[in-house]
């Protein structure tokens, strides 16, 4: 009986997925480049999985990605993001984000 019930659980928890992709929302939590939007609709009920563009990080991802499609390996990528923030805090701008990077940085730890 357990494995019935959690397959009409996982069926339940899946049309619910598919419902939110289709009404043009996110059905997970935060997404690297993005913020998610509170907001309230006519019935005063919060507002899930909308999102608008966070342009700082996004420009950090299009870096990223730029690099990859060079070929740079992940850690000369990683050196380069933390050298660049270094001299951005030396220079008294802000920095993209707080700590070195290394193969364990999140891009939601920009902000």
């Amino acid at each position: 009986m357990n494995a019935l019930y959690f397959k009409d659980l996982s069926d339940k928890i899946h049309r619910g997925v598919i419902a939110v992709v289709l009404r043009g929302c996110v059905p997970g939590g935060q997404l690297p480049g993005y913020d998610l939007v509170h907001a309230l609709d006519e019935f005063r009920e919060p507002i899930r999985g909308k999102c608008k563009v966070n342009e700082e990080q996004t420009a950090i991802i299009r870096e990223i990605s730029e690099y990859y499609v060079e070929g740079w390996k992940f850690k000369h990528i990683c050196d380069n993001l933390s050298h660049q923030a270094s001299s951005d805090r030396s220079s008294g701008k802000p920095g993209c984000c707080a700590k070195r990077w290394d193969q364990t940085s999140r891009l939601y730890e920009l902000s």
